[in-house]
């Protein structure tokens, strides 16, 4: 069977195709904005930004608590209103909570945080706390959409805040802005259109019922949340707290260098995000033993070609430097070469993760996450002020070869266990 005609016939492929394209377009067009930001604000107050974004999605996940996660497993592939709605009203409160009480405690702390961070900019602080409430609820709402089947909606309205943050780029542009805290601010709502175009969306199907108790949807929450929540707090410090770190400890020209390639080596977290948003949910139907073989057959005939990717990696990595960031970034080559492996590490692992939302137990998220979350703090508050740089970088491609390889073992261990028993 021809690609077209496979195309033709497989939703699983055409949706994850358009996600995985909208997904890129969105990072290209936010790569622009990310080049022009950091050209005008220049090294020093460029690495604060990132800084402040870095803090920004590290926040996002305190704010989200796995409760994306609940509503992929719950929400996912179900056709009745009832109890959709009482999922993600219980998802919702849950959320609202966590917002005031994050936002709350955020802003009492503002002024030991920045610095610890040795941030100068007197107001970046309360402008990042305030302002991640965007992104949060843009996540909510995309996870919404997804899991509800719609995903053609949700690869659009993923475009409108990288459109939105492309014309911040030509605005920064024409009017030489140089705020650290207008930029920022901009920056992070530019996600408020698409919470508004997904909830309008909604509108019909969702019913929010925040003051009425749901006691059965309530107790399967929780249930996930033991697991989910850790994971996904996890995870918002592992992508980001090696940049916090770097920024206490190294000059602002390091933090800067590592800032620019992170940044560039994103375009890969993009695609593996991606890829999650399509397959969660739909291996999360897959219940039985045949579905989920053939899922993993098709999984581990494209490990090798992603694994033959990275023949490209140096061959591509000082045009992506120079095309993007510029050739002041060229020193941080091999770090970007690093980095990029890792980026490709992280979206085999992230095929192979796919089975476990379908799998009863949930302990590898929790087991997963906290792993990756020691080796990941103790390379960088151990390694970094001795080494610099290299030393956060190599910390994360350690961190995403033992998660793929502790992914395998997991696989292995509850496909035995539940199928084999």
């Amino acid at each position: 069977m021809s690609f077209i005609q496979t195309l033709k016939t497989s939703d699983g492929l055409r949706f994850s195709l358009l996600t995985v394209g909208s997904y890129i377009l969105a990072a290209l067009l936010a790569a622009v904005t990310i080049i022009v930001i950091s050209r005008f604000l220049g090294p020093v107050d460029f690495a604060s930004f990132s800084t402040a974004t870095a803090l920004s999605m590290i926040i996002n996940q305190f704010n989200s608590f796995g409760l994306s996660v609940v509503i992929q497993k719950y929400v996912g592939g179900s056709h009745q209103s009832e109890h959709i709605n009482r999922f993600l009203s219980v998802c919702l409160r849950y959320r609202l909570f966590l917002s005031l009480l994050i936002t709350s405690v955020g802003l009492i702390f503002a002024k030991q945080i920045a610095a610890y961070l040795q941030l100068d900019h007197q107001w970046l602080m309360v402008v990042t706390i305030l302002c991640s409430l965007a992104p949060t609820y843009f996540d909510s709402s995309q996870v919404t959409l997804q899991s509800l089947g719609k995903l053609k909606l949700a690869a659009i309205n993923y475009l409108v805040p990288a459109l939105l943050k492309f014309a911040l780029a030509v605005l920064i542009f024409v009017f030489k802005w140089q705020s650290v805290e207008l930029i920022l601010a901009l920056y992070l709502l530019s996600t408020i259109p698409s919470i508004i175009l997904a909830e309008w969306e909604l509108l019909p199907l969702v019913k929010y019922q925040l003051f009425v108790s749901f006691p059965k949807e309530e107790k399967l929450v929780l249930q996930m949340l033991k697991h989910s929540a850790f994971a996904v707090l996890a995870l918002g410090l592992i992508d980001n707290v090696d940049l916090l770190i770097a920024k206490h400890y190294l000059p602002n020209y390091e933090t800067g260098l590592l800032a620019g390639v992170t940044r560039i080596a994103m375009l890969l977290t993009v695609v593996s995000g991606a890829l999650a948003s399509v397959l969660f949910p739909r291996v999360a139907k897959y219940r039985d033993r045949d579905n989920l073989r053939n899922f993993l057959n098709k999984a581990w005939l494209v490990t090798p070609l992603l694994l033959l990717s990275m023949i490209a990696i140096p061959l591509l990595s000082p045009w992506l430097i120079q095309l993007s960031i510029g050739a002041a970034y060229l020193s941080a080559n091999t770090a970007l070469n690093l980095l990029l492996v890792a980026g490709v590490l992280n979206i085999i692992s992230v095929v192979f993760t796919a089975p476990f939302y379908a799998f009863a137990s949930n302990r590898y998220f929790s087991l997963a996450a906290f792993l990756q979350l020691v080796l990941i703090l103790l390379g960088n508050l151990l390694f970094v002020p001795t080494f610099g740089l290299m030393a956060s970088v190599l910390t994360r491609l350690v961190v995403k070869i033992v998660l793929l390889l502790f992914t395998w073992l997991m696989l292995w261990m509850t496909w035995k266990r539940e199928f084999e028993r």
